[in-house]
């Protein structure tokens, strides 16, 4: 079949445009794969600033797409009410997924809830068992409240030992608390002394500040 050189060469030019389409898409669909780290930072960034209801809008697509620390951080804007109206029950489900994938913070995050009955019924041995799931990664906050809680026997048997374990951890890993809190048991412990002790309920129960490790950029318990 003869064609014209004309139309050949035209030709020719249409499948090189074409291609050149067909790749720009291709790139294009690589470059996305759904949310991105930089929707986690603009996050943080908007967080830190003090815009909650942008942070939300970045977090929720990670969230969504089973970003741990983005769950996280969505538990802890529906328990503060940064940006959203509050929801304990929805703090509750995200902190749960983020905790159920491993996430310290969330592990923690639940230990909190549970010790203080928000957002489900209060329930000491599993606010224990959470608070133990973080503080074998090394969660400084939640070891330190298994100390309390093994010393004042709260969802767990009460436990000197088991307290001051928890506690050198604890101090070990610079909580000023701990420190103390390990002096005064052993003192107590050498003279058997009954003496109150502080409840963990007092100091886990409230958020803390946000965390700014940009290995993993949330706010943190």
């Amino acid at each position: 079949i003869w064609v014209p050189a004309g139309r050949f060469r035209r030709h020719r030019i249409l499948l090189r445009r074409g291609s050149r389409a067909v790749a720009a898409a291709a790139l294009a669909m690589s470059l996305w794969s759904g949310p991105s780290k930089a929707d986690f930072a603009a996050g943080l960034a908007a967080y830190e600033a003090g815009d909650y209801a942008t942070a939300f809008r970045e977090w929720l697509p990670e969230a969504e797409a089973g970003n741990a620390a983005a769950q996280r951080n969505l538990g802890l804007l529906y328990q503060t009410g940064q940006g959203v109206e509050p929801d304990p029950a929805r703090a509750v489900r995200w902190y749960r997924s983020a905790a159920e994938a491993g996430n310290a913070r969330a592990q923690a995050n639940v230990g909190n809830l549970y010790l203080a009955g928000e957002g489900v019924a209060q329930d000491y041995a599993t606010a224990a068992s959470w608070f133990e799931l973080a503080a074998r990664q090394g969660h400084t906050i939640a070891q330190f409240n298994l100390g309390l809680m093994y010393e004042n026997g709260l969802g767990v048997e009460a436990s000197v030992s088991r307290a001051l374990e928890w506690y050198a951890m604890a101090a070990d890993a610079g909580h000023p608390a701990a420190l103390q809190q390990q002096r005064i048991l052993m003192a107590l412990s050498a003279n058997r002394v009954p003496e109150p002790n502080p409840q963990p309920v007092e100091i886990a129960a409230t958020p803390v500040p946000p965390d700014h490790q940009r290995t993993e950029p949330s706010p943190h318990a």
